[in-house]
């Protein structure tokens, strides 16, 4: 049988390793696609508002935002589990349930920001009945998988966070 202390620490490092694949995927589907290009090029935000009726502007702040979130709690994450080990977990329980519950929410939050980012831009760049390698070639330049990838596995780890933090808070 586990050790409930050693079931605590199995799942913070699962879901730090599960938050840094989402990070990984998401910040890469992020930063290296045409949208981000695009977005970036002088004066494309105005045009892109004039040319489709549903430019997808709130789109780079959804996901600016799931990489900000994720990188800091990558951080936060690795900072808890080295503190763990330095203070005594009994005193440490409430603040230790307090930031997974927390963290969990607003991962779980993240990945609905990117995958909600992802549909944004997919429904703007990618005409509706096109061919379909024609679509998939696009969604690849998108980054379209990549980021709904991103986003489902940081809110699959908002869950586990909040598991962990319910194991943290009956133990």
């Amino acid at each position: 049988m586990v050790e409930i202390k050693s079931a605590q620490i199995i799942l913070k490092i699962v879901s730090l390793v599960v938050l840094f694949i989402a990070m990984v995927v998401g910040c890469h589907a992020h930063f290296n696609n045409t949208w981000t290009t695009l977005w970036g090029t002088e004066n494309y935000p105005e045009v892109c508002k004039k040319t489709f009726a549903n430019c997808p502007s709130s789109a780079m702040g959804m996901e600016r935002t799931f990489v900000a979130f994720t990188i800091i709690i990558f951080v936060l994450s690795i900072a808890n589990i080295v503190v763990g080990f330095l203070i005594d977990p009994k005193k440490n329980k409430i603040p230790d349930t307090g930031y997974h519950a927390v963290a969990g929410v607003i991962l779980l939050i993240a990945g609905c920001l990117m995958i909600a980012a992802a549909r944004g831009i997919d429904s703007a760049m990618v005409p509706e009945g096109i061919p379909s390698e024609a679509r998939k070639s696009l969604w690849k330049g998108l980054k379209y998988s990549n980021k709904l990838a991103g986003g489902s596995m940081a809110i699959i780890d908002g869950l586990l966070y909040v598991i962990t933090a319910g194991v943290i808070f009956k133990y």
